[in-house]
């Protein structure tokens, strides 16, 4: 993570670089505009399991936002192996699956975190916050 000033501000803005996979760069638009102590320097996407393992070998990150449900290999089955390549990347699962099962599977598996897809921007920082 880096720092840099928010000059209508005088406060420090965190910039977090970001993994996406899956669609949610809208919601990292939508916060960018509510939220002024993070920034997000999306660098890289990618739409399924097996691109975000490739783009996690390549690309350094601080975050990676990591949908459940990905064509070729689910998020589920994702973030060990992304914990395996990059120990040390904080890992968001974010889906639609509201059941606690895929919550508690989420995190035994290595995410630092689960949110919904239809969160608020005070829950998406909350979360961000936590992890």
């Amino acid at each position: 993570m880096t720092a840099s000033v928010n000059s209508s501000m005088n406060s420090p803005v965190k910039t977090i670089s970001v993994l996406v996979a899956d669609g949610m760069t809208t919601i990292l638009h939508g916060v960018n505009h509510k939220q002024r102590d993070y920034e997000f320097a999306v660098v890289g996407q990618a739409s399924s399991g097996r691109g975000l393992l490739e783009l996690v070998k390549r690309v350094p990150a601080d975050l990676a936002f990591v949908d459940i449900s990905m064509p070729d290999m689910s998020g589920l089955d994702a973030v060990p192996k992304v914990r395996e390549i990059r120990p040390d990347i904080k890992i968001i699962v974010v889906t639609m699956h509201r059941e606690p099962e895929y919550m508690t599977r989420a995190l035994s598996v290595g995410a630092n975190g689960y949110l919904m897809k239809s969160c608020s921007a005070q829950e998406f920082c909350h979360a961000i916050d936590e992890v």
